[in-house]
């Protein structure tokens, strides 16, 4: 028995293409696959998968294969590449390609940790900052802003909310306004969650690039650092 899934490819085309698949398979979305179309063979990525195929008239292709064992891409990442593709006007397939790391291949080496199991000890806030602390934990909207002149302890307030998201299994994103900064709140970020810790910019070599990508979708870094590409990181349960 086989079923059906619908894959794009990093192609100015604004749809997707049906494949037949083997039904033996769990849910193959999110993953990568080789494909033919028209005389050539490309890689592209599952989008949807159907029970049946939603084009009866149409004769559907096999794909060649997956190249991975499991899904790398999320639904909440589909879903966002989805919203970019409107609004920048480009496929989603296109869309989908630029979220991805450019270090990736076919088959992905085991990364080496990049931080040390040395997390620094508990660190004890101030009347200021736990009141700014249990104002954001408290709060329904979501947004906030603090504002506190350089050395005031702003960053001992966006760690202590970060450290409460990761003890409830979620996940964390600190971005940062630009690549020159991620170095010193790395560093800040590693003494006081080691290994949990991964960055993600422009300005990493794709061999590094990929490694920290594989740790953030392995669920091994919860606390992602990073200007603006590390929105596009795997992050599951962002809280």
């Amino acid at each position: 028995m086989t079923a059906c899934i619908e894959v794009v490819f990093n192609l100015p085309v604004n749809r997707g293409f049906l494949y037949l698949y083997p039904d033996t398979e769990t849910d193959p979305t999110g993953r990568r696959v080789k494909a033919p179309l028209g005389r050539r063979t490309l890689t592209g990525c599952v989008v949807n998968c159907f029970p049946d195929n939603p084009e009866p008239d149409l004769e559907l292709k096999p794909i060649d294969k997956f190249i991975d064992k499991e899904p790398i891409i999320g639904r909440e990442l589909i879903e966002l590449a989805e919203w970019m593709s409107r609004l920048y006007l480009c496929s989603l397939g296109e869309a989908l390609s630029s979220c991805l790391p450019g270090g990736i291949r076919e088959t992905a080496a085991e990364m080496p940790d990049f931080f040390p199991e040395d997390p620094s000890g508990p660190v004890i806030p101030s009347v200021f900052q736990r009141e700014a602390v249990k104002t954001i934990l408290s709060g329904d909207d979501g947004w906030f802003y603090l504002y506190g002149v350089t050395g005031s302890g702003k960053t001992e307030v966006f760690l202590t909310c970060a450290e409460q998201v990761l003890k409830e299994g979620k996940s964390v994103i600190y971005l940062v306004p630009e690549i020159a900064l991620t170095h010193q709140v790395l560093n800040t970020i590693q003494q006081r969650f080691g290994s949990r810790a991964a960055v993600i910019h422009s300005s990493l070599t794709p061999s590094r690039k990929l490694a920290e990508w594989q740790r953030i979708r392995r669920g091994e870094a919860t606390i992602i650092i990073g200007a603006r590409s590390a929105v596009f990181a795997p992050v599951a349960s962002l809280g």
